[in-house]
Order: C-alpha cells, then sequence, then structure tokens
C-alpha cells in the first residue's frame, strides 16, 4: 500500500512538473506573428493624484531601507513577451493574470497580479495589446499598472525589501492558476541608468495621404558602456531600459523633383558628439557630409550614414575591448538650446536645428506621425533610443543618447484613391476638427467632442462647414508652425465649445417645453368639447349608464309603499331605476356604476357605496341573494340560468355612447376575453400593442454608384443595422398607422496596396454612414390570427458618410488618417413582413409579461435614395431582425 501511494505522489509530481515546464515566457518576437506589437521594457511613475507619468530610481520612495508614505501614486511597466502554452492540454488562458515579479526566481521573489493574496491594499490592473497565435501561444505587450492610492501612497515593505543597490530586479509574470510564471532572462531593472545604449532603435515608415508614421522599437539588446574612472575607454555597465526616443527628420526633394530642405542646403548638415562617448563635455557642432536620397535605395530609400568622420570629431573613447567607435555612431543631433533631450518638443515639429527637425518622443509611444505634408514631397528620418539616466541634483530624468543611430528611412506622401473622390474628384479630403485638434494635439479632448457636436448640428445646416473645410487645412499648418500659441488657443476653443454646447441644450429644453405647453392646451379645449357633447347622448339598456361617485358622498337609498327606488344622477344625466309589484329592478352595469339596493315590506338593507364599484345585492321574498356579474357583462346569469336584464328590457331606445368622447375614469373598460383553441393563447380584444420595437439588420444591394463599390470594395458586402421604434394607433380592430423612428449603421471595408518610392505598402479602405430618419408606416394585425403581419413604411431623414483610408499596419485610432465626410438627405420606402413567434411556439401572454404582447421575426426589403456627390448608399437594402410589441 505505501508503494502504491508512493508511486500516485510520484506521477503527480511528474505531471505537475511537466505541466509547470511545458508553458513559458519567451522574447517577444513579432516575425512569429506579423502584427504583433514588441517594444522595450520601460517603467513610468505616477505621483499622487498626478495624471502625468515620470520617472526617478527607486531611492526616491525609499528613506533608510523604510518606504516614504505619501511618495508614489501609481507603478506602470510596459513589457513585451511570448506566452507559449500550446502543448498543456486544458490550459484556460485568462487575460487578468498578468502581472510583475519583484526579484529573481531563485531568491524567494514578490509577485503581484490580479487576484493575488496579500497585497496590502494595492490595487493590480493590466492592459494588454497581445496576438494569438494558434492555440495557447500569444505575442506582444502588457502594460502592468500598480496603485497605491489605497496603501498610504508608499511602496509595500516586501517591493522595498527587493532593493540591491540602489536597483529593484523586475520579471514579466503570468500566473496560471496553479503558479506563476517567469523567466530571470527577461528582467529588466528599476534603477538610475549609467552610460549609454550600444545599439539604435529599429524605426519603420508608413506612408499616408498627406502625412506619414513613424513606428518605433527599441534595440532587443539594452547593453550598455560607460567611460571608466581612469577616462581611456567605455567599460560595460548594467543594461539600459528604454525612456524614449529622439526622431530627426528633413525635407530632401518636392513633388516636382526639386531639391528642397537638407538637399538644397547641406551647410547646415551639422551634429555634435554624444557626451556619453567623450571623456570630457563638449558641446561643440560639427558638420557632416550629407547624402541626397537615391531611387536605388532600397525599401522605400534607406541609408546607414549620417556622413561624420573621425578627422573631423575627435576625443572619442574607444570600447573596453579596444574597438574604435565611429564618429557616425557617435553623432547625435545638435541642440544647444535643449541640454536634457527630455524637453524637447514633443509636438509635430519639434524643434528646427540647420536644415532638419528634432522631436522627442516618450518611450509610452510607439508611433509619431507628421502631418500637413505634400504628397509626393520627400522626407528623410531616423531616430535614437534614450534610457533612463537621472540627474540626481536637480531630481530629473535626463536620459542619455543610444550611441548608434537607426537607419536612415525616406518616406512620402501618398494619394491614396477613394470612391467618393473618383466618384466627385473636386471632394476635399480632411480630418474631422482638424483645427481644434491641432490646438489641443489629442482627437480625443474635450474641444474637439464639443466642437464636433456643434459642426455637425449647427453650422453644418448654415453652409459653413464648406467653407471650413476649404481653409482650415491651412490654419491647421500654420498653427502647427506656432505651437507656443496651442495652450491658449485650445483653452479658449475648450470653454467657448463647453459654453456653445450647453447653451444650445438650455435652447433645446425650452423648446421642447413650448412645445409640450401647447399639445397641453390642445388638450384642455379638445376635452371641454367632448364633455360639452355628453349630455345629448342617450343610453339605451344595452349601455352602461354612468356614474362618478364622488370621495365622501354616497348615493342614498329611499323605499316607499310599493317599493320604489330612484337613485339621482350624478355629474352626467343617468336614467332613473325604479322597482314595483313582484320586486322587479333593474340594475345597469358600468365600470364606475353603483348598483342600488331595494329592499320590500319588512327586508329593507342599505349598502353604501364607496370609491370602488361595489357588487349589488337585492333580497326577494325571504332575502334570496342574486349576484350579479362585477367586471364583465355576460349575456346569461352564471348564477340561475335567466336571461340578462338586457334581454328582460326589450323595448329600450337608448342610443350607444361614444367612447372617443368619455371623459378619463379611474378604472380600465369592461374586456371581453376570448379563447382561440388553435392558437393555444388569449387575446384581449380592445388591446392591440401600441408601441413596437425593432433590431434588425442586413445587406445593402447599391445601385446608382454599384461600380464604385465593386471598384473599391469588391471583397466584401456592404453592411447595415437598424434600431427603431414607432407609436401606433389602431383602427377598425386591425389597421395600424405608426409614426416614429430609426437609425441605421452602414459600413463596409476593403484593402489594397498602394505603390511608395517604389515599394508596395499595403493599406485599407473604409465606409461607414450614419442614418437618422423619421418613418410612417401602416400594418395588418388581426387580433385573432397573428401569424403573418404586413406592413409598408415611408423614412424621410439625413445621412453622414466618411470614407477614408490608412496603413494597414497601423491603428487608425491613434493615426487618423485623411478621408472625405458628407452629409445629405436620404429618403426610404419599403415593406415588412412579420411572421409571430408567439402562437408558433404556444407561448401564453403571461409568460411574456405584463407590457410585451408580441414577438415577431421580420423580413423586410426597403429602396432607399440618397442623392449625394460623395459614395451614395441609393440601393435595396434587404434586411431581418426581430420586432418586440408592447402594450
Amino acid at each position: 500500500m505505501k508503494s502504491l501511494f508512493s508511486l500516485i505522489i510520484l506521477i503527480s509530481g511528474i505531471i505537475h512538473i511537466q505541466f509547470a515546464f511545458s508553458q513559458s515566457l519567451n522574447t517577444c518576437d513579432s516575425s512569429v506573428i506579423s502584427n504583433a506589437q514588441c517594444t522595450s521594457s520601460s517603467i513610468l511613475i505616477f505621483e499622487p493624484n498626478q495624471s502625468t507619468g515620470t520617472f526617478a530610481p527607486p531611492t526616491k520612495y525609499i528613506s533608510s531601507g523604510n518606504p516614504i508614505p505619501g511618495s508614489i501614486g501609481k507603478l506602470q511597466f510596459t513589457y513585451s513577451v511570448a506566452l507559449d502554452a500550446r502543448n498543456v492540454d486544458g490550459f484556460n488562458y485568462d487575460q487578468s493574470k498578468w502581472g510583475i515579479r519583484f526579484g529573481l526566481s531563485s531568491a524567494s521573489p514578490v509577485d503581484y497580479y490580479q487576484g493575488a493574496g496579500n497585497l496590502g491594499n494595492i490595487t493590480v490592473s493590466s492592459k494588454l495589446s497581445l496576438t494569438a497565435s494558434g492555440k495557447n501561444y500569444f505575442v506582444g505587450t502588457v502594460v502592468v499598472t500598480l496603485d497605491f492610492t489605497n496603501a498610504s501612497n508608499q511602496l509595500s515593505t516586501d517591493i522595498v525589501s527587493k532593493m540591491s543597490n540602489s536597483s529593484i530586479t523586475l520579471q514579466p509574470l503570468y500566473y496560471n492558476g496553479s503558479s506563476p510564471i517567469a523567466k530571470d532572462s527577461l528582467a529588466f531593472q528599476w534603477q538610475a541608468d549609467q552610460g549609454a545604449m550600444i545599439n539604435a532603435p529599429t524605426i519603420e515608415i508608413v506612408a499616408q495621404d498627406q502625412a506619414f508614421v513613424v513606428k518605433l522599437k527599441g534595440p532587443s539588446d539594452t547593453s550598455a558602456v560607460l567611460a571608466d574612472s581612469t577616462s581611456s575607454s567605455l567599460k560595460a555597465t548594467t543594461n539600459n531600459s528604454i525612456s524614449g526616443y529622439i526622431i530627426v527628420y528633413w525635407l530632401d526633394t518636392d513633388s516636382k523633383g526639386k531639391s528642397t530642405g537638407c538637399r538644397a542646403s547641406p551647410g547646415n548638415w551639422s551634429f555634435q558628439i554624444n557626451p556619453a562617448a567623450l571623456s570630457a563635455a563638449n558641446a561643440n557642432s560639427y558638420l557632416c557630409t550629407y547624402t541626397p536620397y537615391q531611387s536605388s535605395f532600397k525599401a522605400g530609400g534607406t541609408s546607414s550614414a549620417i556622413g561624420c568622420t573621425s578627422a573631423g570629431m575627435t576625443g572619442i573613447l574607444p570600447l573596453a575591448s579596444g574597438a574604435a567607435l565611429s564618429a557616425d555612431n557617435a553623432a547625435i543631433p545638435y541642440t544647444p538650446s535643449y541640454s536634457n533631450p527630455k524637453t524637447i518638443p514633443s509636438d509635430s515639429n519639434g524643434t528646427p536645428s540647420g536644415c532638419y527637425n528634432v522631436v522627442y518622443v516618450p518611450g509610452s509611444q510607439t508611433t509619431w506621425s507628421k502631418g500637413n505634408i505634400k504628397n509626393g514631397d520627400i522626407y528623410g528620418v531616423m531616430a535614437w533610443a534614450l534610457n533612463y539616466a537621472y540627474d540626481t541634483s536637480s531630481s530629473t530624468l535626463k536620459p542619455n543618447y543610444s550611441l548608434a543611430h537607426s537607419n536612415i528611412s525616406y518616406v512620402t506622401g501618398i494619394n491614396i484613391p477613394l470612391a467618393s473622390t473618383d466618384k466627385s474628384p473636386d471632394l476635399a479630403k480632411t480630418k474631422d476638427c482638424f483645427v481644434v485638434t491641432a490646438a489641443s494635439g489629442d482627437p480625443n479632448s474635450l474641444s474637439v467632442f464639443y466642437w464636433r457636436i456643434l459642426r455637425d448640428e449647427y453650422l453644418t445646416p448654415i453652409g459653413f462647414t464648406k467653407f471650413y473645410y476649404q481653409h482650415a487645412q491651412n490654419w491647421a499648418q500654420w498653427l502647427d508652425e506656432h505651437p507656443k500659441l496651442k495652450p491658449a488657443l485650445n483653452f479658449i476653443f475648450e470653454k467657448s465649445g463647453k459654453g456653445l454646447y450647453k447653451l444650445s441644450g438650455l435652447m433645446k429644453s425650452f423648446n421642447e417645453f413650448l412645445s409640450e405647453s401647447g399639445k397641453n392646451l390642445k388638450n384642455i379645449f379638445i376635452q371641454e368639447a367632448g364633455a360639452q357633447e355628453l349630455p345629448t347622448q342617450i343610453l339605451d339598456e344595452k349601455s352602461i349608464s354612468i356614474h362618478q361617485p364622488k370621495e365622501e358622498q354616497q348615493p342614498a337609498t329611499t323605499s316607499e309603499d310599493k317599493s320604489k327606488s330612484v337613485q339621482s344622477a350624478k355629474e352626467e344625466q343617468q336614467p332613473a331605476t325604479t322597482s314595483e309589484d313582484k320586486n322587479k329592478s333593474v340594475q345597469s352595469a358600468k365600470e364606475e356604476q353603483q348598483p342600488a339596493t331595494t329592499s320590500e315590506d319588512k327586508s329593507k338593507s342599505v349598502q353604501s357605496a364607496k370609491e370602488e364599484q361595489q357588487p349589488a345585492t337585492t333580497s326577494e321574498d325571504k332575502n334570496k341573494p342574486v349576484q350579479n356579474s362585477k367586471d364583465e357583462i355576460s349575456e346569461t346569469n352564471p348564477q340561475n340560468g335567466e336571461a340578462s336584464k338586457e334581454e328582460e328590457n326589450p323595448n329600450s331606445s337608448s342610443k350607444k355612447i361614444n367612447k372617443n368622447i368619455m371623459p378619463p375614469s379611474t378604472h380600465s373598460p369592461p374586456k371581453k376575453e376570448i379563447r382561440d383553441k388553435s392558437l393555444n393563447y388569449y387575446y384581449a380584444k380592445d388591446e392591440q400593442p401600441n408601441y413596437d420595437l425593432f433590431i434588425t439588420g442586413g445587406i445593402l444591394m447599391p445601385t446608382d454608384d454599384k461600380t464604385y463599390y465593386d471598384k473599391y470594395y469588391s471583397s466584401q458586402q456592404t453592411v447595415h443595422i437598424e434600431l427603431g421604434a414607432n407609436y401606433i394607433w389602431w383602427f377598425f380592430d386591425y389597421l395600424g398607422l405608426s409614426l416614429g423612428l430609426q437609425g441605421k449603421y452602414v459600413f463596409n471595408k476593403g484593402s489594397d496596396n498602394s505603390s511608395m518610392l517604389g515599394t508596395q505598402q499595403p493599406i485599407n479602405r473604409q465606409f461607414y454612414a450614419l442614418i437618422a430618419e423619421g418613418i410612417a408606416g401602416a400594418r395588418f394585425r388581426h387580433p385573432r390570427w397573428t401569424y403573418l403581419q404586413p406592413g409598408v413604411y415611408f423614412g424621410v431623414g439625413a445621412l453622414r458618410m466618411r470614407e477614408d483610408s490608412d496603413a494597414a499596419s497601423l491603428d487608425p485610432n491613434n493615426n487618423k488618417p485623411l478621408g472625405v465626410t458628407k452629409y445629405s438627405p436620404i429618403y426610404e420606402f419599403g415593406a415588412n413582413l412579420d411572421i409571430s413567434l408567439v402562437p408558433i411556439f404556444s407561448v401564453t401572454p403571461g409568460e411574456l409579461g405584463i407590457f410585451l404582447s408580441d414577438i415577431l421575426l421580420r423580413l423586410s426589403i426597403a429602396y432607399n435614395i440618397n442623392p449625394s456627390p460623395a459614395l451614395s448608399t441609393s440601393g435595396v437594402f434587404l434586411q431581418g431582425g426581430f420586432v418586440f410589441l408592447f402594450e
């Protein structure tokens, strides 16, 4: 038995070890998955109640080996990895299990991830940019944030305990549900970097329409060197981390092939030596030899040389191995006004230096874009990586340039054709609210939000938008050339936009109040006219007398010699009821009538009527009770089988009340409930549903612009989704007329290739339209046979169309492309066939609830007319979906 138990333990251990070692974290490799996002590890620190990140070494938040309260708000770690669990059966990926490990795996590390115990009020969250390949293989970037707000804004003692030599070792971490997965070889340091990285970052240039985008990636090997104490060579130091990038760009040739920029003035092609490569500081500038763009440069145009020579740039230290560091690698941009590269402007222009411009890009960004360029102009671009060097005297991050720059890449803006511009070549390509966007620097800012609404709702109808799009691009470009004006203009745009937005809301509310007041006034006059007609109506025997008792006053009952009872009419004229001789009594039923009680001879009983209807009791002879029906009118008395009172009174000549002019009542009208055995559900005759809500979707079959759809979107169907609601008025119990609103979202996407400097670049093209319509319709719904419910409708509204394109390898949310935006009217008419699912599945109203009356499957066809100079949606909508009817 002992042997069996030991065998079980051994097998369990082997399975656990196999499970643990068959899943692993490895280096992020975008070559395995082409669209995976891999970047260098980085650290960002947020002070308490601050939304802008910075950097400082851990020593800033620790004093005498103890955490400093109130010193830190959040720690944000970015790393790129590959999670490989392809050989693990039963592996369940959970994106919330990413975290960070403090310390090496062999030295009792501390793990922080969502769901971990003993976090000490520290909140852990993660944001992922991972791409899956096959089963259980994920490659990409993870951002893990530790929030210390509820932990006295200080580091925990277990994190502090992992600091060694002013540094804390960090590792990517994934918790698989049974044990954490980490790897020492992926470790990076939270420390103040020393020296400079040897290797350069890599860049990829993507052409846009009148713009280009630079994709940045730090060096995979972050080895660094530092001048030794003798200043005779550059010795190796601890690996650095990426804090940001410096980009240099310049104009080489214009769209007509004419030399411009640095090609036209190579005498301004000056650089300086990286201070990390010198034994003593040297801020001198050195003129290097400019190499102009050549059509033979591959991959859109690349060249690795700046053109600096060791003959001109002296004092550069050799590496510890004795190998010389070339002047070209040691060169950095000449920016005498910015001793700290982190202070260089990070907008689309940066700061000019000679014939080129210099831009700082924070490490949290992986792309940088330059807009408002002319298609055909050729630009050159290169970049340096920055580390986390820290100036302890000023307590600020002062990063050092890498000792190498990326290859020089050339790019030009390309004119990407759209269906709309092919149809109407004069249409201008624009960005939404790009003047306000240029001022704020953020397409999602509050100022852009407010002014986009004001533009769409108020400026477009008066024709201002056309003038705006004709001139705004030049205004935005001028604003980019004067970046110092942006903060003030952004403040003005935000405050004015917010004020006008709120004012427009108040005006809308006031208009709605006036409209509602007019409706109420109209209703008052209509109700008075109806009340005046009531006295002219005469009740017949089958009609129901009206009785509206007051709260405290009830009708009295009197008796005379021969048991005559008379009930006085109240608000409306009521016929009197008498009984004679042999206790004949006639009792009229109505929603709010109170029955009269008569007594004969020695049997007198009086029952006072109350606010709600109460059944009346009459006594005959020896107090034999007879009970009439309460809510519904029966043809035959269920108690004794006698004929109804109406049949007893055939000579009545009263006319029916017009129900449409009856005054409001506190009680529901009588209903005649019918059971249809074939449908197996109840139907209330007087209750047709008053509201419908529909959700449908389908495809658009274009007619007017079919040629352009086939040319630019041939691989995909144009799809749409629709949501709307109606109010229904019923006539003849089966014909419904409705008014309502509906909205549509129409969209399509296509892919293509475009040539850029002799290379083919993949692009995405997208088209989408937002439609809002008022609709009027008619429908047939028989109350006793609801299987099929046909209908027709007509709609009038407005459409906002947007068509643009972007590079296939970029995120369009972060790199807004140029495109065409157009507003136009739309007219639509169509037919629906609704199939009720309630009788098919034998569902009763009680199972649907108190509001829902019917659920239908809708099949619909519609034709819409959309006159627009841009890509039109004119054509046939084929759609299907569901309709919900409500009472």
